[in-house]
């Protein structure tokens, strides 16, 4: 990851109002995937049906921090250098919100400008 902390907004009619840890939220998000019965649709449901919450606001902050550490690890040493993107900041691609099943976290490589290759 290039950065730690991304610029987010939780209501997209005030200003950007608080950072976004990428490292928890990558932590959370991997955390929900890992519960019983998790799939794109039942996890997109949940914000679907929460549009404010973010992956840390469902998974303790514990868990959340030590999924991080190991899934950041694990990406490092397949991927080398590597990007995220997160619904509610600034760069996520609004139009990701059209899909079925939107994407609330995802991680990409190469450089956003130019259109990375996302990872699986």
């Amino acid at each position: 990851m290039q950065q730690q902390t991304f610029w987010g907004f939780r209501d997209a009619s005030g200003p950007i109002a608080a950072p976004l840890d990428a490292l928890l939220e990558l932590g959370a998000y991997e955390a929900l995937w890992s519960q019983q019965n998790a799939s794109f649709k039942s996890i997109a449901d949940r914000f679907r049906d929460n549009p404010d919450l973010r992956p840390s606001d469902l998974v303790p902050l514990d868990e959340a921090r030590a999924v991080g550490a190991r899934v950041l690890n694990k990406l490092r040493n397949r991927t080398g250098r590597f990007d995220v993107r997160i619904h509610g900041e600034t760069e996520y691609p609004e139009r990701l919100r059209d899909a079925t099943h939107p994407l609330e976290f995802f991680y990409f490589q190469g450089n956003w400008a130019l259109g990375g290759k996302l990872i699986n």
